[in-house]
């Protein structure tokens, strides 16, 4: 009988803000896969907020989650993963999750600003075999840009016109718009 869905997260979510290897390995299906649209929206902003390092072909995708884990963990000290909610439909468990830190350490090739972070996301998990098999996420990257100090407010325009790429790249606004 495979685990309760919405239990294998809770325990993924335990090992994530325990930095804990060995336990994310035993929670993580052999198969594991990051979405095609979680991938596909840090792709494009790959050169801007490096993520998913999308060259390294040499890394399977449960050594990129733990490799993430890691980056994540020495770029925020007091990392926490806080579940606000959470729901299910059989194999499939949506999570909304604030991840919270100190920013202490590089992060997505950002200096470390020493100001707390907070990082609000959307998760969807797929369980297979009582294991986590594909993940999916959606953060607030304005709100989490404006906190790396990336924002329009105060900068110069070259600063401006950067930023402004970056939303039009990741699809949140047109780049057809006036501002």
């Amino acid at each position: 009988m495979d685990k309760d869905s919405i239990q294998v997260v809770k325990d993924y979510i335990e090992a994530w803000n325990n930095n804990d290897s060995e336990r994310m390995k035993s929670l993580v299906h052999p198969n594991y896969s990051v979405g095609k649209r979680t991938r596909d929206s840090y792709t494009i902003i790959e050169d801007e907020v490096p993520y998913f390092e999308a060259n390294n072909t040499e890394k399977n995708e449960i050594d990129l989650l733990l490799l993430r884990m890691k980056k994540y963990h020495k770029g925020l000290s007091e990392f926490n993963m806080a579940l606000i909610d959470i729901n299910s439909l059989g194999t499939h468990v949506w999570a909304d999750m604030d991840l919270t830190g100190i920013h202490s350490g590089p992060l997505f090739g950002i200096s470390p600003s020493n100001n707390p972070l907070l990082i609000r996301g959307m998760f969807h998990y797929q369980i297979k075999d009582g294991l986590l098999y594909k993940a999916d996420w959606l953060y607030d990257t304005v709100s989490l840009l404006k906190q790396f100090g990336k924002s329009i407010k105060g900068a110069n325009i070259t600063e401006a016109a950067q930023y402004l790429s970056l939303l039009s790249k990741m699809g949140l606004i047109d780049s057809s718009d006036k501002i």
